[in-house]
């Protein structure tokens, strides 16, 4: 289901999913979580309560029943680069290739919004 939801809806819609059983949730949230394309992730249990409702009072009943299910939300999302199994694997042997004067020719940086420094 979620590979299904993740083609039908655009980024960042919303897939809702109401499951009455605890192992229909995880399997639901593997294939979520298996998938780059799903990002936030939430399971909340409903809980269901009756209540007295007369002339004289609202209040609730005074015997709770159990739960009435789960629901799980997660938003669609686009893969970002790190993602991508291939390109780990690609960056993966490009370390392997290298050698440390090709490092030392490199710029460095101190942050993501730093300027390379001059070597």
């Amino acid at each position: 289901m979620a590979s299904h939801a993740a083609d039908s809806l655009r980024p960042g819609g919303i897939v809702c999913a109401f499951m009455p059983t605890v192992l229909q949730v995880h399997r639901f949230t593997m294939a979520l979580t298996q998938d780059p394309r799903w990002r936030l992730s939430e399971t909340i249990e409903i809980m269901e309560r009756t209540w007295h409702v007369s002339d004289a009072s609202v209040r609730p009943d005074h015997r709770m029943m159990g739960h009435s299910g789960f629901i799980t939300t997660a938003r669609r999302a686009e893969p970002t680069r790190s993602d991508s199994p291939t390109q780990d694997a690609r960056e993966d042997s490009n370390e392997d290739s290298s050698n440390s004067d090709d490092l030392d020719a490199c710029p460095t940086t101190t942050s993501a919004t730093a300027r390379p420094t001059s070597a």
